[in-house]
């Protein structure tokens, strides 16, 4: 039943991104997965910001990637996430490359979006009350991709979009580091680690995404909703 749910999920969202880490998942957690170690699959929904910008929005997204979580007794756990897609930005921001300053002629209303793509690991130490986990920890990430969006409307009343590729500009840091929060909701106490469960995580930046940032430092700042999915392994 698991498997088809991730199926399903994977086909929800994009074969070409996630098959990497769910196919890994789905051959070896029948084999790796044992009483006191769990691999799974989690499919997050993203809100992402940043901080020390005025007046930045959040920008909504989604993630996909793997989980893994080791029993080291009837209480403390430690768990770790890896996605390949992890979200990053804000919408109506200062921009970071300014645009052609003839844009501000034949047009108005101009928003600034910029949107990152990082390859994330957090490290959680997890303490175990009921259904409830509760965890701490840190965030190492490296920035893949980033863009930034600038749209607007002219005066003529036309919508206009422009893009550009921050990644050619070498503006932004590659690396980033966050302290990490978790709190995860088990539906199956019984199951511990085989249980489905739903995740509320939080990752706050302290690495300047700005490279040689002579201004105000900007902060990445990350929540994500998590539905986890256990793969293979025995109950006990």
């Amino acid at each position: 039943m698991k498997k088809i749910m991730l199926i399903v999920m994977l086909s929800m969202a994009g074969i070409g991104t996630v098959n990497g880490q769910a196919l890994i998942v789905l051959l070896f957690g029948d084999k790796l997965s044992t009483p006191t170690f769990q691999m799974g699959v989690n499919a997050d929904i993203s809100y992402t910001t940043v901080t020390g910008t005025d007046n930045a929005d959040p920008y909504m997204n989604w993630a996909f990637g793997a989980l893994f979580e080791y029993k080291m007794s009837e209480k403390w756990y430690l768990g770790f996430d890896v996605t390949l897609k992890t979200p990053a930005g804000a919408t109506n921001i200062n921009p970071l490359f300014p645009p052609d300053s003839a844009i501000y002629d034949f047009a108005k209303d101009i928003k600034t979006t910029l949107k990152s793509n990082y390859i994330s690991l957090p490290v959680w130490i997890k303490y175990k009350t009921g259904k409830f986990k509760w965890g701490i920890g840190a965030q190492v990430a490296y920035r893949s991709g980033s863009t930034q969006i600038t749209e607007g409307t002219t005066h003529t009343g036309a919508d206009f979009k422009g893009e550009y590729d921050l990644d050619n500009l070498d503006l932004l840091n590659s690396w980033d580091f966050a302290l990490s929060g978790t709190i995860d909701y088990y539906f199956d106490l019984d199951k511990d680690m085989k249980s489905l469960r739903l995740s509320l995580k939080y990752a706050y930046g302290l690495t300047d995404i700005i490279k040689d940032n002579t201004g105000d430092a900007i902060y990445n700042s990350q929540l994500l909703i998590a539905l986890g999915i256990p793969i293979g392994g025995t109950e006990k």
